[in-house]
């Protein structure tokens, strides 16, 4: 039997491969410091010195030989400015080189351009940026992104560059080493998914009930809590207002403040009654179908935010500063709002969830389920993967709980190699009905070996439940299967606090078997017995 990643194969420590212009071994005691920190076990390694072409060309190197964690690369621009060649010249190669490797490669990538020796003068590397992200599975850190989070007075360090061509100060390598860690955190944990935001003196200043629509004040701290709270949105982010207040207070003041960046368009549900916070949270969650781990509540109350952390302790729950300038600084340093990638489907994510929401009511009003499914005029498409779909397949697998048969996680560099390596297969599944277009919403990995076909990963959004997408996946698997040779079809599932409903759905499929493999449940079934309707 072909190896499952999920299962069968050792669990490895993760490696954080560096290679860089310069020397980089000062970034060590600041990268040990933070997987301390974040209780991350990986394994830290340094390639030799100013060998970066050679790391990215050589089969055996270090970065090449990193198939379960981070390659890091760092480039001081003027260390490519020589009397033989340009900086240019040298980008366009290094972009080629990485460009080559990345698209075999499983591991994920990070390039840091860092800030140039000031008596270089500035070297133009815009057009390396963009063509930088232009590759998949690529994340990139600038001189820009250090100077707004973690800036330091003096980067340039000219004795020790000259003894030992460590061209920064220790701060600055600090620095360097904290945006690396929190690039590789939001690549490793699931995005959050809802933001539920308190209103007021949160969105606004004062309350409105007591001083009305028109006494509220919008300062530029709340102008910029909600200029950021956009921003997530505009990544996928679903916003929910959770306030103890009057409903119609809090609308007035939207309709009274139209100049406010955030408008009611942007939220896509709300709790606005006088119930505890945490009970207004549950109800959020069992509306949207999404885990309260994956919510972020924030409020200006100690109060209110003790009460949330004591009853809903999932729940990521942010006090807001009290010193209101403050806000906006505290908010960027807030690693969970960080997003690892943003796809065209979680861009769309709101307008999914609302279309979600018109379902729910068309159900609602339906006799039964069959009406239900016939009026939503409903259209699945099962195809095989193609590069196309990789960076949404990475991410639903990495978002995925309650109808994910493994929950394991997978990198967009590991989804290619898994397309790549053609010892496993990937059918993707998307849909689209009389309310809108769902997006690509399911994965299925499996292999076949021997009379088997082997289901080693498959999982499903959960916005797409209750329409029996999930029966006409199987019926697929099944006819593959037939088309095979195969007289069983076999259903890895891995027990979490979540996946159950994985369980009912596998448990009424028909006559099965069972087996325990390490730590998963093999779900056996004569393809004959199955026992699917569509």
């Amino acid at each position: 039997m072909n190896a499952s990643p999920s299962q069968e194969q050792p669990i490895q420590t993760p490696t954080i491969a560096v290679s860089a212009t310069f020397t980089a071994e000062p970034l060590q005691e600041a990268l040990d410091f933070w997987l301390a920190e974040l209780a991350f076990e990986a394994n830290i390694q340094f390639a030799p010195f100013a060998q970066v072409f050679q790391e990215l060309l050589a089969p055996d190197s270090l970065l090449a030989s990193n198939s379960s964690g981070l390659n890091v690369i760092l480039v001081r621009p003027s260390d490519w400015d020589t009397q033989d060649d340009s900086f240019e010249h040298y980008a366009s190669k290094f972009v080629s080189a990485l460009g080559a490797v990345t698209t075999q490669s499983s591991a994920m990538w990070l390039i840091c351009i860092c800030h140039d020796t000031p008596s270089k003068g500035t070297n133009t590397y815009e057009k390396l940026l963009s063509e930088l992200r232009m590759l998949d599975s690529i994340q990139v850190i600038t001189p820009d992104d250090v100077e707004r989070l973690y800036p330091v007075e003096t980067y340039h360090d000219a004795e020790q560059d000259k003894l030992a061509c460590i061209p920064y100060t220790s701060l600055y390598y600090t620095s360097l080493a904290t945006l690396i860690m929190r690039r590789f955190y939001a690549m490793i944990t699931p995005d959050i998914k809802v933001i539920a935001l308190d209103c007021d003196n949160t969105l606004w200043r004062g309350v409105c009930g007591e001083v009305g629509a028109h006494g509220v004040e919008v300062d530029s701290a709340c102008h910029a809590l909600q200029d950021f709270m956009l921003e997530q949105h505009q990544a996928g982010v679903l916003l929910c207002l959770c306030s103890k207040n009057n409903e119609q207070d809090v609308l007035d003041v939207f309709a009274q403040h139209s100049d406010m960046p955030l408008s009611l368009d942007d939220i896509v549900a709300t709790r606005v009654n006088w119930k505890p916070k945490s009970d207004n949270l549950k109800s959020l969650s069992d509306e949207l179908g999404l885990g309260l781990d994956s919510f972020v509540f924030v409020d200006d109350d100690a109060v209110e935010c003790s009460e949330v952390n004591t009853r809903c302790p999932e729940v990521t729950t942010l006090q807001l500063p009290r010193q209101r300038p403050l806000i906006a600084r505290f908010l960027h340093h807030v690693w969970a709002f960080d997003h690892s990638d943003t796809t065209d489907e979680a861009r769309m994510r709101n307008a999914l969830y609302r279309q979600n929401a018109q379902r729910q009511t068309a159900a609602t009003q339906a006799l039964t389920l069959q009406d239900f499914l016939h009026d939503l005029n409903l259209s699945v498409s099962i195809e095989r993967m193609n590069d196309d779909h990789i960076p949404r397949v990475a991410e639903l697998f990495n978002r995925t709980n309650q109808f994910n048969a493994t929950t394991q996680r997978y990198s967009s560099g590991e989804v290619r190699a898994l397309l790549q390596s053609g010892q496993q297969q990937v059918l993707v599944t998307s849909a689209q009905d009389r309310f809108g277009d769902y997006g690509l919403i399911g994965v299925a990995v499996y292999g076949i070996d021997g009379d088997t076909l082997d289901v080693r990963s498959l999982l499903l959004s959960c916005r797409a439940l209750g329409k029996r997408i999930e029966h006409q996946v199987i019926q697929r698997l099944t006819n593959i299967a037939i088309d095979a040779g195969c007289q069983w079809l076999q259903v890895r599932y891995v027990k979490n606090e979540k996946n159950h409903l994985v369980v009912g759905f596998l448990e009424q499929l028909g006559e099965h078997s069972t087996a325990t493999q390490e730590q998963a449940l093999l779900y056996r079934f004569r393809i004959q017995s199955l026992s699917v309707e569509v």
